[in-house]
């Protein structure tokens, strides 16, 4: 192993594992004894000691000292253990909090390899269907980039969530060697699937979709406000869009000219074909009814499924 001292943090917690176990892997190709620790509740002086005694029976050893809450203050007394660390033993710690101010966090940073691994926010979807793509292929199946955003929409962002609905996709699929679109609608499941799905239900036209979406929305109680204003927003990009010479249209100088993510005014565009600048001022008139009406007492559930219809029509 290249250093002896490893720190994993961030709450995205698949990266975190997939890199602990190359590590693992990797000791134990190397015959290393492996010992781990549960760091809830564990006694600083247990992990003092595991740091500072060799294993008998193996050449190395490889600590890894799991969930482990190193905000307190008397963790920076494991600095000195540390410094001496026996060359036979290689550290990872992977926290469930540490304070970058801390003593120990400073000498991890200076002297091992330091990781944080972050949520993936709803911006960075590209890179979220990259890594779908990515683990499509690994598994020996194909998925279109299509398909894959749709899955990452369902879904959302949790690796680890993503990881277990493709290994259920691929299992349903059995020989099949591509995950197909309608693979996603049947299987894929959320508990919080993504406000960004229907706006393209809706450039789509597509109302039984939109229908669904909003319906799973609402018991998931989403904000109806904030759906009005997102599907606002995306009538808003088109109407821009095609006030726009075609050479100019693109996601990057839209969103020069009005700001947001050119992942999100990309999806917006892309069925730009279907609208017109006269239909998209009058779906903007009928969302700004809308919101009139449900802030005047409306049945929520019936004013949404009316402007649907209209907007899909």
């Amino acid at each position: 192993m290249a250093k002896q001292i490893y720190l994993f943090y961030g709450d995205e917690e698949y990266l975190c594992g997939e890199k602990i176990a190359a590590l693992r892997q990797n000791a134990e190709k190397q015959g290393a004894n492996i010992e781990q620790i549960d760091g809830s509740g564990v006694d600083k002086n247990v992990i003092l000691n595991t740091l500072q005694t060799d294993s008998l029976f193996a050449t190395n050893k490889l600590v890894i000292i799991d969930q482990v809450d190193l905000t307190e203050p008397l963790w920076d007394s494991l600095v000195p253990a540390l410094s001496v660390l026996p060359p036979s033993i290689s550290v990872v710690f992977r926290v469930s909090a540490i304070s970058r101010k801390s003593v120990l966090f400073k000498y991890l940073d200076q002297n091992g390899e330091v990781y944080e691994y972050k949520s993936f926010a709803e911006w960075e979807s590209p890179q979220v269907v990259t890594w779908i793509c990515k683990k499509v292929s690994t598994a020996g199946k194909s998925i279109d980039q299509s398909t894959a955003e749709k899955l990452q929409a369902i879904c959302g962002s949790d690796l680890l969530k993503l990881s277990s609905e493709i290994d259920k996709i691929i299992t349903y699929i059995g020989d099949r060697p591509k995950i197909i679109e309608q693979d996603v609608l049947s299987l894929a499941s959320s508990s919080d699937i993504s406000v960004f799905l229907l706006p393209g239900a809706l450039a789509d036209k597509n109302l039984k979709e939109v229908l669904e979406i909003f319906h799973r929305l609402y018991a998931n109680k989403a904000d109806l406000f904030s759906l009005l204003s997102l599907i606002a927003n995306q009538y808003r990009i088109m109407l821009v869009a095609l006030s726009l010479p075609a050479r100019e249209r693109t996601p990057q100088e839209i969103a020069r000219r009005m700001g947001g993510s050119p992942f999100f005014i990309r999806k917006c565009t892309e069925k730009i074909a279907k609208h017109n600048s006269s239909s998209l001022t009058s779906y903007l008139e009928l969302i700004l009814e809308t919101d009139l009406g449900l802030k005047s007492g409306a049945a929520p559930v019936t004013s949404m499924e009316m402007l649907f219809a209209s907007l899909c029509s």
